[in-house]
């Protein structure tokens, strides 16, 4: 079994080894695999949107930049590439190819089709038309009509074999990689190999580091704006979930995208370019296959040559955007966006530039460089790219090409053992949800200490689509930095505080670690210490006299991308009583919208218990494994990489199952009531139909429509708090998605959640009974109370409102909480 896994890291290893290896990862890694096969990207687009599929990317002749079947390639384009061996050419949906310095000679058909093909592999999508191409190191990328990625080997490996489609990418588990809606309006995209050719990568600390045996393969991809990159890896699960941040703090605008060495080169509408190399192990995010430090005096002299420098430390945190000097542009001189990044000798410089433009006289070629030099040279070249050049740009008009930073500033408190440390006070300043370093503030009264905040984000084994946006959080490891000159200028007490609170921490690479999404970020230490610090950061100051426990609870509720999704104007129809016959296409359009989201609503249930059945499984098995290797002590062996794996393989896969097991039940309660609310919601649209459209009952499109009429306004006061008694604030904004209160108890420490049970029907037969003089709506509902360390107890209580007072009382009539209706 462990012969078939492709390691993106794997080792040349001898029997003994190999045993050693199968011991520490096999049982884990089948748990993982076991457990997944059932999960997949949830996808729940519009008919509408998943025909989009199924068109055609772009004309081929448009990007035939380098004339059609050419001598040479000199810019790579959607329809024309190259790489180390071989030239690419599209051509009415098939792939042609030739030798550079090698055979074929002439322009080919590929492998006698021009088209993937692979008999062997279960699954495979023979497509009928390619649309786009990439090419870097040794590899050959494929994009169909249909969305679905495909990639070849030109040269043989030691797990691969040349000259053979595959379409199954990924670890632990290979599957389809298929473009979906958060890539799929896309600018452009590139892949990008470091391998063999490459040989070794430079650190931060100028320290080197050999490729392993298998080298890493990625697609980046530069969406619809311009600003935000997302990647692909070969060993990740196959999906779109992981983000770069783009230069100046991903504000930069960019036009173009090329990729070599995973080296990224990016040029904006002004001809202002960036480079980066980076991919999913030089940021850090890879602690499970290498030993990381943010040691700046960390040196290993060894050259990349050398296999073993696989094994050292690699320094970050990892290199930020080069800004590449500026093309001079005399007389008829011109640049376009039509820009190519070549990898041509090893290491981190072994990258040629080239900008597709005309020189001085007007004759058309490209501008290159190496990528670390400062002048740029031009070449004379048969380039048809008269449509494609830039216009010169003034400073304020270049000013412009920059879009809002995801950056982010947050308030913060400290806790430790549930406790708040009342006088000391936090801030996250620059915090971005993609990548990247920002400043934790500690304050303590008149004092404050700028401490570096290093987070990376962690490896995650199951597939997603925008953890950290998408209601899901986002899990990342975090190393802190304190600088020690500015803590000898505090006084003596604060600098216990710093010392007692984060100390331990400093330059202790990811020993502590975060969970994050849109408006809050919650850090905790790493490890199993019970006695470790937390860290809670909101947009809202008010949210921060909340426990950690509580808070996570309640922004997993009032944040999720499907809750979002259930009540948009693409799924239910304004006004639906008043529609008439000419309404009937938008009932059916809205009926068909409808069934398709309840599709995607189960299979994200499904997908959720398997990923807690998975993180459970994986977690328990794993610590089995290292109680084994501590007792016997093999995890200090590291040729094979025993030790780097255990390092931190134990905290993330506890940290991962900590996130599945605190958002689980919470959200499949949530998707089971949103998949009867839109089952309920299908049945009426369909009665509509069968009535002649004419109203068969009492419908309202949201929870919180049924308790506006039953008397209880959610546009109170306090942002949605419709009832205020001494600390206790009842928060109905949840209601206009979801079908429950959340009661938050201002003493830090208790959440309450009730879920109503049949409140449609029940507040329909108060307001139908109103009028002969009922006076009291009385709902059953289940009642769970979240306290401190996510302890929960449950019950079922009865919600009583008789227009001025609400009491929740027990089935045997004893009253647990009493609220009184704000004027």
């Amino acid at each position: 079994m462990l012969s078939e896994i492709k390691f993106r890291t794997a080792v040349i290893l001898g029997p003994m080894e190999k045993t050693i290896l199968k011991i520490l990862l096999t049982v884990t890694i089948f748990s993982i695999i076991i457990s997944s096969c059932a999960t997949g990207v949830i996808d729940y687009s519009t008919a509408e949107e998943s025909e989009r599929f199924r068109r055609i990317l772009g004309e081929e002749a448009e990007y035939n930049y380098n004339g059609l079947f050419p001598d040479e390639i000199f810019i790579k384009t959607k329809t024309q590439t190259f790489n180390s061996y071989y030239a690419f050419q599209l051509y009415n949906g098939k792939i042609f190819y030739k030798g550079i310095d090698r055979a074929p000679s002439d322009w080919t058909i590929l492998e006698r089709t021009g088209l993937p093909r692979n008999f062997l592999e279960i699954g495979f999508i023979k497509p009928e038309r390619i649309t786009e191409i990439s090419a870097d190191s040794n590899e050959l990328a494929a994009l169909s009509d249909e969305g679905v990625f495909y990639h070849m080997m030109l040269t043989g490996g030691l797990s691969y074999s040349a000259f053979n489609w595959k379409q199954k990418q990924g670890w632990p588990e290979k599957t389809d990689l298929i473009l979906d809606e958060t890539v799929r309006n896309m600018r452009a995209w590139a892949l990008g190999r470091r391998g063999s050719e490459v040989l070794w990568y430079e650190d931060v600390n100028g320290n080197q580091h050999h490729y392993g045996t298998i080298g890493i393969e990625n697609r980046y991809f530069l969406l619809e704006d311009g600003q935000e990159i997302r990647m692909s890896d070969s060993g990740l699960p196959s999906d779109f979930s992981h983000n770069f941040l783009g230069p100046e703090r991903g504000r930069f605008i960019a036009e173009s995208i090329s990729v070599s060495g995973n080296t990224i080169f990016l040029i904006n509408a002004a001809g202002e370019m960036y480079t980066r190399l980076v991919d999913f192990d030089t940021v850090g995010s890879d602690p499970m296959f290498f030993k990381y430090t943010y040691n700046r005096n960390y040196k290993d002299a060894r050259p990349g040559s050398d296999y073993d420098t696989n094994f050292n430390y690699w320094a970050l945190p990892a290199e930020d955007w080069r800004s590449q000097p500026e093309i001079r542009l005399l007389g008829e001189a011109a640049i376009t966006d039509c820009i190519t990044i070549a990898q041509n000798g090893e290491g981190n410089a072994a990258r040629e530039l080239r900008v597709a433009g005309l020189n001085p006289a007007g004759d058309p070629g490209y501008y290159y460089k190496q990528v670390f030099d400062e002048k740029w040279l031009f070449k004379e070249a048969p380039l048809e790219i008269a449509g494609r050049l830039l216009s010169s740009k003034t400073g304020d008009e270049r000013s412009r090409l920059r879009g809002p930073s995801p950056d982010k500033d947050y308030f913060g408190r400290l806790w430790r053992s549930g406790r708040m440390i009342e006088d000391i006070e936090l801030s996250l300043k620059g915090f971005n949800i993609f990548e990247g370093s920002c400043t934790l503030t500690v304050s303590r009264g008149t004092e404050a200490l700028d401490i570096i905040f290093h987070p990376v984000e962690m490896w995650y084994f199951m597939k997603r689509k925008s953890p950290g946006r998408d209601g899901s959080p986002k899990l990342f490891m975090v190393t802190l930095d304190i600088p020690e000159e500015d803590i000898s200028e505090l006084s003596p007490s604060f600098q216990d505080d710093i010392n007692e609170y984060f100390s331990a921490y400093d330059l202790e690479t990811f020993s502590l670690a975060a969970e994050a999404a849109e408006g809050w970020v919650i850090v905790e230490s790493a490890g199993e210490d019970g006695d470790g610090i937390e860290m809670i950061f909101t947009e809202f100051p008010e949210s921060l006299e909340l426990n950690p426990s509580v808070l996570r609870q309640y922004y997993l509720l009032s944040s999720d991308e499907i809750v979002g999704t259930c009540f948009s104007d693409e799924l239910h129809v304004q006004n639906p009583g008043e529609l008439r016959e000419s309404g009937r296409g938008v009932l059916l359009d809205k009926i068909y919208r409808n069934r398709e989201f309840l599709e995607g609503v189960k299979n994200a249930v499904s997908e959720i218990k398997s990923m807690g059945f998975s993180s459970e499984l994986s977690e328990k098995t794993y610590s089995g494994i290292e109680n084994v290797l501590n007792f016997t002590g093999l995890y200090r062996i590291d040729y094979p990489k025993i030790y780097t794996v255990t390092m931190h393989s134990g905290n993330i896969l506890r940290k991962i199952y900590e996130s599945a097991a605190r958002s689980q039940s919470e959200r499949i309660w949530i998707y089971d009531n949103i998949i009867t609310h839109t089952q309920k919601r299908i049945n009426y649209y369909e009665a509509l139909l069968d009535s002649s459209l004419v109203m068969p009952s009492v419908f309202a499109e949201t929870p919180a429509e049924y308790f506006r009429k039953a008397g209880l306004d959610s546009a109170g006061q306090d942002g949605g708090s419709i009832f205020i008694d001494r600390n206790i604030r009842i928060d109905t904004s949840l209601m206009e998605k979801i079908p429950e209160l959340m009661i938050i108890n201002a003493g830090q420490n208790t959440a309450f959640l009730l879920e109503f049970i049949k409140y449609e029907e029940k507040i329909t037969a108060f307001l139908n009974e109103k009028s002969s003089g009922m006076t009291e709506l009385k709902l059953k509902a289940r009642f769970t109370q979240i306290a401190v360390g996510d302890k929960r107890t449950h019950s079922e209580v009865y919600f009583i409102f008789d227009g001025r007072t609400i009491n929740i009382e027990e089935e045997d009539g004893r009253t647990l909480l009493s609220f009184e209706l704000l004027p």
